[in-house]
Parts: structure tokens; C-alpha cells; sequence
């Protein structure tokens, strides 16, 4: 019940947030709220405890941080002395700060390192306790846990860690077919073959996400 709680009392910290004009971007109890100045940035950071402490919340601390992220974070950081942009994760997303093929800034997203962790476990740990059942019955499983991947992760700009989850799918499911037999051990040829019949599906974008950002975000 403790997530359901949370956001429901979110929803009222939600409509404060509102009143006073500032974007944000909620699901669940994960938020992100943009600011065009740093001063103003910092005067909601300051205050935001106090104000979930009202409703009995509490930011977590090892995510709860301030920084510079937009169209002209790089120039202020540059100003500043220091690199790139920093990243964020939000929803199983690392964001980036990055540059179109326009020239325009843009936000780019891979797979978060430890949603990648996760999904290659859960991978892995499928192919050894079904390492037994028949090989179309294996494929049909692999086949739908790959779409499910693409459906979630499949955005233009992650297109590389789509192909490095596909290929670790490919090594998983080969190391745990050889396992199956002692006595004939199965090549990475005749693997290669049986691929041609039984192929996983490519990577492919199934989401197109446009990103306007108006002014300086902080």
C-alpha cells in the first residue's frame, strides 16, 4: 500500500507545484520538475521537504539532486569550468543532452545500466530453468520477451542498446542449448543454422518522442 499512499498524496503536492507554474513530470512516485532560472531551482529545493514533510513524505535522498539540463546547459556549464551535461535516469532511462542531425538541441535516451542489468538476468536465468523444453516452445518465449523489450526500450536514439540486449539474448540461449546434451555438444555453426530457422526478432523503434524545451532549464 506504502507506493499507492505515496501517490495519492502526490497528487496534492502536484496541484501546489501547479499554482506556482513550474513543470514537472510525475508517474508513480518518481518526479521531475524543470525550472527556466537556477535561483528558482534551488529556492524549491530548498523548500520541497519541508512541504512533502506536510503530507508525511520524504525525498529519497541518493536520487533527489539539482542540475543543469536543456539547450543551454552545456554553454552555462562551459562558462562555469566544467564538461558535458550531466544524465538522469527516469523510467528505465538514462536522458542525455545531445544534438540533432538538424543541428537543434535534443534529449537522446538509452537503456538505464541497471535496467539493462535486470533485464539480462531475468534473460539469463529464463534460458537455464527452460533449457529443457523444445526448442520451437523456447523460441516462441524468447521471441515475445525480445518484443516486450523493443516495446518499452525501442526509441531511435537507444537503438544500441536494443542490439546489445539482442545479442546477449543470442549468447545466453547458445550457451544453455550446448548444456542441454553431453554427449553431442552444439557448435556455434550448426547454432548459426538453427537460427535461419528459428530467427529472434531485430531490434525496431516503436516510439517516436519529441522534445521542445522553452528557455533555460536549470
Amino acid at each position: 500500500m506504502s507506493p499507492l499512499l505515496a501517490n495519492a498524496l502526490l497528487d496534492e503536492v502536484d496541484k501546489e507545484l501547479e499554482a506556482r507554474g513550474h513543470a514537472f513530470v510525475r508517474y508513480a512516485d518518481d518526479l521531475i520538475i524543470c525550472f527556466q532560472h537556477q535561483e528558482d531551482a534551488e529556492r524549491v529545493a530548498g523548500a520541497l521537504r519541508k512541504r512533502f514533510a506536510k503530507y508525511g513524505l520524504e525525498l529519497h535522498e541518493e536520487k533527489t539532486r539539482l542540475i543543469s539540463f536543456g539547450r543551454f546547459a552545456e554553454e552555462t556549464l562551459r562558462r562555469r569550468g566544467q564538461h558535458k551535461p550531466p544524465t538522469f535516469d527516469f523510467l528505465g532511462f538514462t536522458h542525455i543532452c545531445a544534438q540533432g542531425r538538424n543541428g537543434r538541441f535534443t534529449v537522446h535516451v538509452r537503456t538505464a545500466r541497471k535496467r539493462m542489468r535486470r533485464a539480462m538476468k531475468r534473460m539469463a536465468d529464463w534460458c537455464r530453468d527452460h533449457r529443457h523444453w523444445s526448442i520451437p516452445e523456447q523460441h516462441r518465449a524468447l521471441s515475445r520477451a525480445l518484443l516486450g523489450h523493443y516495446a518499452y526500450y525501442g526509441r531511435r536514439s537507444n537503438s544500441a542498446s536494443l542490439a546489445a540486449f539482442l545479442y546477449f539474448t543470442k549468447g545466453t540461449w547458445f550457451k544453455w542449448l550446448r548444456r542441454r546434451s553431453q554427449r553431442r555438444r552444439l557448435s556455434w555453426a550448426k547454432y548459426k543454422d538453427l537460427l535461419r530457422w528459428y530467427a529472434l526478432p531485430t531490434p525496431h523503434v516503436t516510439q517516436r518522442v519529441t522534445v521542445r524545451l522553452v528557455g533555460e532549464s536549470s
